[in-house]
This record gives C-alpha cells, sequence and structure tokens, in this order.
C-alpha cells in the first residue's frame, strides 16, 4: 500500500497522526516500510476537546516507541465552521512543515471517499471525491489509504493489538460528514447492499493537475472542467454554479471587480489579469509583540532579518492593519502606503491585512518597505513580511 511511493533520501515524508485508529495503522505501516530518518510524526492539537492533550501525549508515546520524531502544531478555531475551518488551518500547517520534495501522508480511507462523494452530491457539486494526490505550496499531499475499508483498518489494528484514541466529536451529528455516517449512509446500505461501490463508479474522471497558486484567467475562459481541477488544487468542491461564474467571469474584462463563493469562508478573486482562492480575512486585534517576534497573519508571515539597521531587540511593538492614509517616513522620501502596494502589484485584499508596525503611536515600520527614520537604529531587526505563495503571484 506504501511502496508505491519512491522517496528520495534527502526528503521526509511527513505523517498526519491524530491518534485515531486511521492515523495509527498509517504510522505503523510508515514506520515499517521507510527508513525512520525520513519520518516525522505530525499531530495537530485542534483543542477543541478537554481531551486534547491527553491525546497529544498519547501520539507522542507512540511515536517515540517508534523511535520517530513528533511534532506538534496547535491551531485555534473560531468555531464558526468548525469543519471547514479545521480543514483550512490543517492546510496551513502542511504547507508550513513541508518542504519541496517532501510529502505529507494523511490516513483518509475508502469510507471517507463515500461520505464526500454522498456530500458532493447532496450539495450540488461535481463529484470528485477525495485526491489520491494533490499538491501543497512545497511538497505533495498523499492519501495512500483510499483503497481500503474502515473495518480492513479496524481489522488490522485489532489483530496487532495498537492502541488508538476515540474521538468524541465523531459523534455529534450536528456536523454534516459525521450526520451521513451515522445517520444516512447506514440506512442506504442496509437496503442497496452495493451502495459504497456503485457511488465510487459514478467519480469524476481526474482532474488536470495544477499547483495550488494563482491562475491567469484566460486558462479558464469557458472552461468549467478546468476551473474545477484549478480549485481542487485547494480542496476546494464549489457548487457548480459557482464554477460556472468563474468560467464566465474569465472573459470578462481585465479591470472587472470579481468576487466569487467558493465555500463558507473563501471567495474567487481576481486582479490584474489572474484569479485568486481567497480565504476571507481572519479578524485579528491589534497585539503587542518584540521586535525579532514572528505574527502569523491571513496572507503570509512577520519574520525578521538582523544582517543591518532596523528596530531595536525587544522593542515592544504594536501590529495592527491600515486605517487608510497611513505615510511612513523614510531616509530619503515620505512614502504614501496605498500608492507603494499599487505599485508593488499587492491585491486589495491583502493590503486590509498587511501589518503596520507601530511604537506608541508612531509608525515605525511597514515589512517589505523599511523602517521609518526616526526609529532606524544599527544592528537592529528590519521586518519582512513572507506573503504566501498561493494568494500571491
Amino acid at each position: 500500500m506504501l511502496t508505491e511511493l519512491d522517496l528520495p533520501p534527502t526528503h521526509q515524508l511527513w505523517i498526519a497522526y491524530s491518534g485515531g485508529v486511521d492515523s495509527t495503522i498509517l504510522l505503523h505501516a510508515a514506520a515499517r516500510a521507510f527508513d525512520p530518518e525520513q519520518l516525522t510524526a505530525l499531530h495537530i492539537n485542534h483543542g477543541l476537546s478537554e481531551n486534547a492533550n491527553t491525546w497529544e501525549s498519547h501520539c507522542e508515546v507512540i511515536a517515540t516507541r517508534l523511535n520517530l520524531p513528533f511534532v506538534v502544531r496547535r491551531i485555534y478555531l473560531t468555531g464558526r465552521n468548525l469543519e471547514a475551518e479545521g480543514r483550512r488551518a490543517r492546510f496551513r500547517v502542511f504547507d508550513e512543515v513541508a518542504r519541496d520534495g517532501d510529502v505529507v501522508a494523511t490516513a483518509h480511507h475508502r469510507d471517507d471517499e463515500v461520505e464526500s462523494l454522498m456530500w458532493q452530491l447532496s450539495t450540488g457539486r461535481a463529484l470528485v471525491g477525495i485526491a489520491h494526490w494533490r499538491s501543497l505550496a512545497h511538497g505533495r499531499l498523499w492519501r495512500p489509504l483510499l483503497s481500503c475499508k474502515r473495518s480492513e483498518l479496524l481489522d488490522i489494528a485489532r489483530k496487532n493489538g495498537w492502541s488508538w484514541v476515540e474521538d468524541e466529536s465523531n459523534l455529534d451529528v450536528s456536523l454534516t460528514r459525521n450526520a451521513l455516517r451515522q445517520e444516512v449512509l447506514p440506512h442506504l446500505r442496509a437496503a442497496f447492499p452495493n451502495f459504497d461501490s456503485h457511488l465510487l463508479q459514478l467519480k469524476a474522471p481526474p482532474h488536470e493537475v495544477f499547483p495550488p497558486e494563482p491562475i491567469e484567467a484566460k486558462l479558464l475562459r469557458e472552461n468549467p472542467m478546468r476551473v474545477r481541477a484549478w480549485l481542487h488544487a485547494f480542496d476546494l468542491t464549489p457548487k457548480t454554479g459557482a464554477v460556472e461564474e468563474i468560467a464566465r467571469q474569465a472573459t470578462a474584462r481585465d479591470d472587472a471587480q470579481v468576487l466569487v463563493r467558493v465555500s463558507s469562508n473563501t471567495s474567487v478573486r481576481r486582479f490584474k489579469g489572474a484569479f485568486f482562492v481567497v480565504p476571507d480575512e481572519e479578524i485579528v486585534e491589534a497585539r503587542t509583540i518584540k521586535v525579532g517576534e514572528r505574527h502569523r497573519g491571513t496572507f503570509g508571515e512577520l519574520t525578521w532579518d538582523n544582517e543591518g539597521t532596523g528596530l531595536t531587540t525587544d522593542t515592544e511593538i504594536l501590529v495592527r492593519t491600515r486605517n487608510g492614509g497611513e505615510t511612513l517616513h523614510l531616509f530619503d522620501r515620505t512614502v504614501k502606503l496605498s500608492k507603494w502596494f499599487y505599485e508593488q502589484g499587492v491585491p486589495p485584499w491583502e493590503r486590509d491585512a498587511w501589518p503596520l508596525l507601530y511604537i506608541g503611536d508612531q509608525l515605525a515600520a511597514v515589512p517589505g518597505l523599511g523602517v521609518s527614520a526616526s526609529a532606524s537604529k544599527p544592528e537592529g531587526w528590519l521586518p519582512i513580511w513572507r506573503r504566501l505563495d498561493r494568494y500571491s503571484r
């Protein structure tokens, strides 16, 4: 099952390890199939359950027994749409850890794909199921267990005496996929013994493969299948109407204002002849950090370079977004931010989320532009805004 992956020795295989039975089997199988130096168990702690830290500890114990590195990432969800928000946060973690050539493996199986197809059918989407492979910002995502039934995986875990955790949220039928799993599919399978295999036969052929990044609008003109393929790279399966609207808007003039909803928290927008997949901007309150401390935003991350002049180490700064009309006074000139954003080709939605750094009530620095003359010191730290590849071009 894992033998199809030819992983060069310099690249890593990250196992998305929740501690559930499916990812437990995947972790054990990978530990047997690959050099331990190429493997890392990646646990994402959602923090939603009172048992979350116990699950994290369990996963660390199992990874240690297998002599595998164990990496934890904690994510914070607002609760507005836990399914969609959690999926988006997990992919953000995958993008953060994987480097060029790396592979992130998840334990999605045949039953998961049936649930996805049912959800797609019920909500008017194309029956694309779950992709066996898809691109990440730097590496690739792999789902090697898609041909396995969950009952088969349970048998393997029991026969080997492996321990796993049970997430009580899987019983919460207010969540769409849980309702399909617990209430809808059991009735269909009882009435139609071959229901799963018949539904899987309706799965659409594989799409073209696109990287999860902006695309030239002309490539999508009146071509809904290509629109679907491009969106699938972002793990998005919007309704047919949204796909057709994007294909239609691809023929609009270059300066047309386009915004098409493709999920509860994501839109497709157009800027300078290209389409972008844009998440709703996360509402981030102004916060105080120290110079040198990283800061994560919707479209990128604040990092620092201490190779030249900049802000003094450990100075407290306020990070907030713009209100409009800001200017930054550099040594040789004064720059109006709105003009700078336009000249740099920064899309409007990123401009509103760009972090501005204040000392007191004075704008001290703009990552990517520079540090004000009054705040700049020798051997200081220069703020850098690393835009995420998928939201820029």
